[in-house]
């Protein structure tokens, strides 16, 4: 919901005054009540909130049903012990606007090192999307769905910002079948 130019719409009674010949046209008279306040009016919204995380700007509603378009990051900065802020997508719909119950749209793998390197790229061996294009969030139901399109799908992700041995790191991927599964290269500081 945001805020812009509100339309009030008024039934108010009229007289017939005059039709034409044809039938297909009328002048109709009517006295339009004076105004009787002025200022702002507070609106109460009555109908589902949607939220998504991490925080975009851009929706759109379809069909009595909102839709929210974003993407996963191809490119994931590395944090020691979980994944980056803004990466893992999360979406929820409340009908108050105070309290929601975000669900994870995306899947996790983890791993450690036993040595430092530069960055990780984790490829599906199928080349079934892992990050990039668009994920349309549709809130049809009580459960956010995610659909994925675009031309800039990727079967990879990659971790960038230097991993450190010893330490638990994520990757954030699209959920799917990764029936061949997924190759996991590093680069080393070398």
């Amino acid at each position: 919901y945001s805020s812009g130019t509100k339309t009030a719409y008024f039934q108010v009674p009229g007289t017939v005054t005059d039709i034409s010949d044809d039938g297909y046209s009328a002048t109709i008279s009517a006295s339009l009540p004076s105004k009787t306040s002025s200022g702002s009016r507070t609106i109460t919204y009555t109908g589902d909130y949607y939220a998504v995380y991490p925080a975009i700007s851009e929706n759109s509603t379809q069909s009595n049903n909102a839709n929210v378009s974003t993407a996963l990051k191809s490119e994931q900065t590395a944090t020691a012990s979980t994944f980056a802020n803004n990466v893992n997508l999360a979406a929820a719909k409340s009908t108050d606007k105070s309290s929601f119950h975000f669900q994870n749209l995306c899947a996790l793998l983890s791993f450690t090192l036993d040595t430092d390197v530069k960055s990780a790229t984790l490829t599906s061996n199928s080349q079934t999307p892992m990050s990039g294009g668009t994920a349309t969030i549709s809130f049809s139901g009580d459960n956010p769905a995610m659909g994925l399109s675009g031309a800039s799908l990727s079967p990879s992700v990659k971790l960038t910002g230097g991993l450190a041995k010893d330490t638990k790191y994520y990757f954030v991927v699209y959920p799917g079948e990764y029936q061949d599964g997924f190759t996991l290269e590093f680069e080393d500081n070398d």
